[in-house]
């Protein structure tokens, strides 16, 4: 067997020991952050800056299955203040979309299995959006869809809540967004 063979095998055994939650759990949401957004050089002109820094703001809401995988639905929204600096880019959009999170479930593996997952996780999503980009010499505005990684970690705070840190990237046709999130998630 290679390594990377005996590695899946002890990550799978790892997983099967671990116990399931005995019925779901509802959560809530909440987070804020900073995003960048790069314009491709198609978009903006040749001496423009490319690049608009946005505030992020998460709701969303879902289901724990298992101490390993959630399910859910989020609104993502980013957007500046009023910078009144009309040659600066500036990007505001929202966005909709389902996602599904896989855990490794820290305080499961050693032992605690109250409160909320603690550990690194990783997200997919598939969001659809609208957005706009103005201060640049051709204004952008488009809506589509499209896939949204990230990838965070969970820290308890309290019995049923957990606070933690994600990144995020996503494309938004000619425009690549990253996001640093800070959020609050609490079960009821």
């Amino acid at each position: 067997m290679t390594v990377r063979g005996r590695m899946m095998w002890w990550a799978g055994l790892l997983l099967a020991a671990m116990p399931l939650r005995a019925e779901p759990a509802f959560y809530a949401d909440l987070a804020i952050g900073l995003g960048v957004q790069t314009i491709d050089s198609d978009t903006g002109g040749e001496d423009e800056d490319r690049a608009a820094l946005t505030d992020v703001l998460k709701a969303g809401g879902g289901v724990q299955l298992t101490s390993f995988f959630s399910v859910g639905a989020a609104l993502w929204m980013y957007g500046q203040g009023a910078s009144g600096d009309d040659d600066v880019a500036q990007f505001d959009g929202v966005s909709a979309g389902v996602e599904a999170t896989a855990y490794l479930p820290l305080n499961y593996l050693f032992g605690s299995a109250e409160g909320p997952v603690v550990g690194p996780y990783v997200r997919y999503a598939h969001h659809c959006w609208a957005a706009t980009v103005v201060g640049i010499t051709r204004p952008w505005d488009d809506d589509g869809c499209s896939p949204l990684v990230a990838a965070g970690f969970s820290f308890k705070a309290q019995r049923r809540a957990s606070l933690y840190a994600e990144y995020s990237r996503t494309e938004f046709d000619e425009i690549t967004s990253g996001s640093i999130v800070a959020g609050l998630k609490t079960r009821f």
